[in-house]
């Protein structure tokens, strides 16, 4: 079993000195009752308004261990087990303030990701829509240049409704898909211009191209297309149609039904149809028109 470790931590403003304690268990497995303290390395960052905190590594080795941190004008956020340094199980509450923080402005791609699905999560299972500043978070990645396609497409998916249901001591489902549906349609709405200008920029002109850049731009264009007729679905239904038609790829093409099926476009059936035609004799592209039909 992978060890589990509890992060406690405390700004001290007066003496601009924050203070983190780290408290490592592992429950006890077949033949080993009680589990020494394993030596685990967690790469770590302060997140603060002037961004000057280097990353640095800490060396968790004893069942209970406590670092201070010196010349720290402002509380700051914490980023752990940066690049998943260490294969462990957090127990860390943070609050919304801060992991919108690190949605917003952590430089590790995982924990950026990590904070914007636990965000998602806690709206969602509480029934709320995303609030203006989630929404800004969400636009300013989306609109990010630097950022990698493939990147941006993760990090506006969702959390799964089957993961939303391990969250909770009693599960509604219905209640979690209606909450998730409309936290999803909040953001499609509320995004919709950017959606639009980036299912154009996401565009793969020429022959078909398998490496990784080409497949994220698909990924995040054909996400694009599912938020706009999520939107809007009369509005933009002829472009999902359009983009079924053209398409010289199964990602494209299946991605477009998917979608105009999902929304319940009128253009879905004829679609379905012509899918069915093309690809009859091929049994495990069938399975997967069963999936959406």
């Amino acid at each position: 079993r992978s060890p589990r470790v509890k992060v406690e931590e405390r700004y001290d403003a007066a003496k601009k000195q924050y203070h983190l304690t780290l408290t490592q268990s592992c429950a006890p497995t077949p033949g080993q009752n009680e589990k020494k303290p394993f030596h685990i390395p967690l790469k770590i960052r302060l997140i603060t308004p002037a961004n000057d905190q280097l990353e640095q590594l800490l060396e968790l080795t004893e069942p209970t261990q406590s670092w201070t941190f010196d010349n720290i004008s402002e509380r700051p956020v914490l980023s752990i087990n940066r690049n998943f340094s260490a294969p462990i199980n957090l127990d860390f509450e943070q609050s919304e303030a801060d992991l919108l923080t690190l949605f917003s402005s952590d430089d590790d791609p995982f924990n950026r990701w990590e904070a914007g699905q636990k965000l998602a999560m806690q709206m969602i299972l509480n029934n709320r829509l995303p609030d203006a500043a989630l929404i800004d978070a969400y636009r300013n990645l989306l609109l990010d240049p630097n950022l990698d396609p493939a990147f941006k497409e993760l990090a506006l998916t969702l959390p799964a409704e089957s993961y939303l249901y391990e969250q909770c001591a009693s599960v509604d489902p219905q209640q979690i898909c209606a909450a998730r549906r409309a936290f999803r349609r909040e953001v499609a709405k509320q995004l919709q211009l950017e959606w639009a200008a980036l299912y154009q920029q996401m565009q793969t002109p020429g022959p078909f191209k398998s490496d990784a850049i080409s497949a994220g731009k698909r990924g995040l264009k054909n996400l694009a297309l599912n938020m706009l007729l999520e939107a809007n679905g009369p509005v933009w239904a002829p472009m999902a149609a359009n983009q079924f038609q053209i398409a010289d790829n199964m990602t494209d093409r299946y991605a477009a039904l998917a979608a105009l099926v999902t929304h319940g476009a009128k253009e879905a059936k004829q679609c379905l149809i012509d899918f069915y035609n093309r690809f009859a004799k091929d049994a495990l592209v069938i399975d997967k028109w069963f999936e959406i039909g």
